[in-house]
């Protein structure tokens, strides 16, 4: 995160974009099989083991307070559309990200991360402007 969420030399949206096509290299090259252990253990063990469950809650929110820092200074440069709460957007972008790399997992295809980065710097990460064609 530090090098590509947290990093002051790239943009808030370039930070983002950096972070989803660090992971997305990490994917390709494991032949869009494994995923994100965060995601895969929240999926398995989150009912067997209350210290597992615990952790992942701690991960996921640090994960999503750097999103919603990302997208905080996104809004305030006008890089990102303000109608947005950014909490909720950070929490969507978790969400909807772990959710494509489920589906990048049963296809074993890199189409649901492309899908999800696609759509997301389309609309909810791009200025009302550039959304203005989309209506």
């Amino acid at each position: 995160m530090d090098e590509t969420l947290r990093d002051p030399h790239r943009s808030p949206v370039d930070r983002i974009r950096a972070y989803f096509d660090a992971i997305t290299q990490r994917l390709e090259a494991a032949d869009w099989r494994y995923g994100c252990l965060v995601g895969n253990m929240s999926l398995e063990v989150t009912e067997q083991s209350g210290l597992l469950r615990d952790c992942l809650v701690e991960i996921c929110g640090s994960l999503t307070q750097s999103f919603a820092e990302a997208v905080r200074s996104g809004q305030a440069q006008g890089e990102i559309r303000g109608d947005l709460d950014a909490d909720e957007v950070a929490t969507f972008l978790l969400s909807s990200w772990q959710g494509a790399m489920m589906r990048m997992k049963v296809d074993r295809s890199p189409k649901p991360v492309e899908q999800f980065k696609r759509v997301l710097f389309a609309t909810v990460l791009s200025t009302p402007a550039a959304c203005a064609h989309l209506d």
